[in-house]
């Protein structure tokens, strides 16, 4: 791995990086992943995340707050990815002739699915807080894929807030009031144990008791996923989302330099 420190050698972390296969490993996605209009708009298989699906979340998500090694290493930037000594450039770039750097996240698939849903953005951006919006919206295929504005606004305050996920990238410029106000409810909905454990199993969707995997005759086990008040549940990508196209204004322009463009030799990343 490109990064060193307590929090990369969190088993997790290192497990969700794994791209190679071992004997058991399953050749796909053992639970349902959501599919574009294009049977390639898809993510890409990930074998350190091959048992991730929406009835079994990552642990990651179930975790309150943040440790210390982890916000050691929020603001932290990612370095390029290079390959035969040569920087990997974006494969879906909006200007061809000028794409952008991609960065060295082993986390993260070669391709992610434009309507991958919002457990999985949030699950990769707690395993490595140096994930940027634009380094999803990099790998996704050009057609449909959203901007970085709407890929946030899928994980609005309103969803981790109805799946009791606190917000852990706080910082004085990153809609920290309105994030903070949230955090604090859910602390006040939990139980004293739940804090003292750090842990949200009982309010986030998916197993109480994680080593027992059986649900219970009336599902004393499981807590089901909420629903959004247009009936929606949560967890399950707007369809409206297809077709968006990328912003061309000037908020656009300034979105695209966050890795800006270089000249010289590169490698598109090929999917």
């Amino acid at each position: 791995m490109s990064w060193t420190g307590p929090w990369q050698q969190n088993p997790e972390v290192i497990e969700a990086s794994r791209s190679h296969r071992l004997p058991n490993d399953p050749v796909d996605y053992t639970g349902p992943r959501r599919v574009g209009r294009t049977a390639d708009d898809r993510t890409s298989f990930k074998p350190g995340q091959a048992h991730w699906h929406k009835e079994n979340l990552p642990a990651i998500l179930y975790q309150l707050n943040p440790t210390r090694a982890w916000l050691e290493v929020r603001d932290k930037k990612a370095p390029n990815m290079y390959r035969n000594g040569v920087t990997v450039k974006e494969p879906y770039p909006d200007d061809p002739e000028h794409p952008r750097e991609m960065k060295d996240l082993p986390i993260l698939p070669d391709r992610i699915g434009t309507q991958e849903e919002e457990w999985y953005f949030e699950a990769i951006r707690r395993l490595d807080p140096r994930v940027r919006w634009i380094d999803f919206v990099m790998r996704m295929k050009k057609e449909d894929r959203p901007d970085t504005n709407a890929l946030q606004w899928r994980l609005s305050r309103g969803w981790r807030e109805a799946l009791s996920l606190k917000s852990w990238h706080l910082t004085s410029d990153r809609g920290r009031t309105g994030n903070a106000t949230a955090n604090n409810r859910i602390d006040a909905r939990l139980s004293q144990r739940q804090r003292d454990d750090n842990t949200t199993r009982g309010a986030t969707p998916g197993y109480i008791d994680p080593h027992n995997r059986s649900r219970g005759p009336n599902n004393e086990n499981w807590v089901p996923w909420p629903k959004s008040r247009t009936g929606r549940e949560w967890g399950i990508a707007p369809k409206t989302d297809y077709g968006r196209k990328p912003r061309k204004d000037a908020k656009n322009k300034r979105r695209r330099t966050e890795y800006p463009a270089t000249e010289g030799p590169s490698n598109i990343l090929k999917l």
